[in-house]
């Protein structure tokens, strides 16, 4: 079977993401305008019988941190907090819409939910490209 992709136009394809979005009853929460974001790219792929799929992609960051075993637990927070503006403003001017930490450190988890906005998200897969 051929697929075809294109890039999604918003024109002509908006009806169409919008139905398939209203009708989802596993992503209550997801709105059709979303697709249209700024730093997103949204295309259609389409088989020969004129099934269609959209698919977004959006551009994410990896933040790492790795804090010197002898510094104060209380003065890496400070480093953190003193440090996060910069690395979310480079990250956006470098095209970037999100932002994934990752870590197993609960304090360390709160503390980056509490102060930066990030939200636990246990529904997410990855993979490594």
């Amino acid at each position: 079977m051929k697929v075809d992709l294109r890039k999604y136009v918003k024109e002509s394809d908006f009806a169409h993401l919008s139905k398939c979005i209203g009708e989802d009853v596993h992503h209550p929460d997801l709105k059709p305008e979303e697709w249209d974001e700024e730093l997103t790219e949204t295309f259609v792929f389409a088989d020969e019988q004129g099934n269609k799929m959209h698919v977004r992609l959006s551009r994410a960051v990896r933040i790492d941190v790795q804090f010197d075993p002898e510094v104060a637990p209380e003065n890496n927070k400070v480093l953190l907090q003193q440090s996060f503006a910069w690395l979310k403003g480079r990250a956006r001017a470098a095209g970037f819409r999100e932002a994934i930490f990752e870590s197993s450190f609960a304090p360390l988890i709160n503390f980056c939910c509490k102060h930066f906005a990030f939200k636990q998200s246990p529904n997410e897969l990855k993979s490594y490209l």
